[in-house]
C-alpha cells in the first residue's frame, strides 16, 4: 500500500511539473497581431482610436462625440489604431509600444467611461495581460 501511494505521488507530481513545462513553453509561443491582438482591440479600443469608422466609433455624430470628448478625451489624437502594426500613426513604433504598456500596465485604458458610453467592450485581465506580452514581444523584437 504505501508502495503505491509513493509511487501515486510521484506520478502526480511528475505530472504537475510536467503540466507547468508545458504552461512555459506554451508562454514562449509568439503572439500573432492579426489573429490575436486585433481582435482584442477591435473589441475593446477601436472604438475610440479610429478615426473615419463607422458610428458610434470616433464619435461621427456630433452630440456622441461631445460626450466621449467629455468622458474619455482625446483617445483619437493620442494613438491611431488598425489592423496593421506599426498603426499609421505618426510616432515611430518604439514610441507607439511604450504609449500602450504605460496605458494598460496603469489601466488607464481603455478608460471607465467607455461602458457609460457602451464603446465596445471593458479590458479583461486576460486581454491585458495578452496585449501586454504582445508588447513585450514587440519591444524583444525590436532590440
Amino acid at each position: 500500500m504505501r508502495f503505491h501511494l509513493q509511487n501515486t505521488l510521484s506520478s502526480l507530481f511528475l505530472f504537475a511539473f510536467l503540466g507547468s513545462a508545458s504552461w512555459s513553453l506554451a508562454d514562449t509561443t509568439p503572439i500573432d497581431f492579426h489573429a490575436t491582438i486585433v481582435p482584442i482591440l477591435k473589441d475593446s479600443c477601436f472604438a475610440c482610436h479610429v478615426p473615419g469608422a463607422a458610428a458610434p466609433y470616433a464619435g461621427t455624430d456630433p452630440v456622441t462625440a461631445k460626450k466621449i470628448k467629455k468622458e474619455v478625451g482625446d483617445g483619437v489624437d493620442a494613438l491611431t489604431m488598425g489592423d496593421k502594426f506599426p498603426f499609421a500613426d505618426e510616432d515611430p513604433a518604439a514610441k507607439q509600444l511604450k504609449h500602450l504598456e504605460k496605458e494598460l500596465a496603469k489601466g488607464f485604458m481603455p478608460p471607465k467611461a467607455q461602458a457609460k458610453l457602451s464603446l465596445g467592450l471593458p479590458l479583461s485581465d486576460k486581454n491585458r495581460k495578452i496585449l501586454l506580452s504582445w508588447v513585450a514581444q514587440e519591444k524583444k523584437k525590436a532590440q
